[in-house]
């Protein structure tokens, strides 16, 4: 717990009823809102959050729901900057994990604590929510994906395989998170043209 947390947290203990609870109030609005601001969500954000937890166990859960939340949209503000490529197109070629998907990869790591409790909690909220977001932005009933769509499923497997697996050794709902992902994902394929995770261990294998 930080120091800061640690006098507040003291602070409240010394009241109850009515005080407490407009003091615990309080720190949650003035938390949320340096939780909430421009500022990445990064490792010490969600540090903050657990030091909440020791104080508003209650209302925690819905305030780490909204600050994934709001990392998502920054997530997808990345995505939408960086992703240049067409997988409608029919290439044959599928070469490396894409830049936005190893910047993802990498950020996910700095963020959330793996050796933690909270850590793996708030990771496999933030799973969930990226899986969505993902068919979110790159699946269409109208833009079927063509051969290089496999470049998109290499992307999302090196997501999995990086993260994904971590997250799904704790909880077996990810794991059927991610298999209804790759499902959706393979059936907006514009034929049965996507590659098998053999082949996709493979390439990844060659980089």
């Amino acid at each position: 717990m930080s120091v800061y947390l640690d006098k507040v947290k003291r602070i409240i203990n010394n009241f109850e009823g009515d005080d407490r609870n407009s003091l615990v109030s309080h720190c949650i609005l003035v938390s949320r809102d340096v939780l909430l601001d421009d500022r990445e969500v990064k490792r010490a954000k969600l540090d903050v959050v657990t030091d909440l937890y020791s104080i508003i166990v209650d209302d925690a859960d819905a305030l780490l729901d909204e600050v994934l939340s709001h990392k998502i949209l920054q997530v997808r503000a990345l995505i939408l900057d960086l992703v240049d490529n067409d997988y409608s197109v029919d290439y044959e070629d599928v070469g490396m994990p894409e830049r936005w998907i190893r910047k993802i990869v990498e950020d996910t790591r700095d963020t959330f604590d793996f050796e933690s409790e909270f850590g793996m909690k708030a990771l496999l909220m933030y799973n969930k929510k990226l899986l969505d977001e993902f068919c979110a932005i790159f699946v269409s009933t109208n833009k079927k994906f063509g051969s290089n769509g496999n470049q998109l499923l290499l992307n999302f497997y090196y997501y999995k395989k990086e993260i994904g697996t971590k997250a799904c050794e704790a909880s077996k709902d990810t794991n059927d998170d991610f298999e209804e992902f790759f499902n959706t994902i393979k059936q907006s394929f514009r034929s049965d043209m996507y590659k098998t995770v053999e082949e996709l261990e493979e390439i990844l294998r060659e980089q």
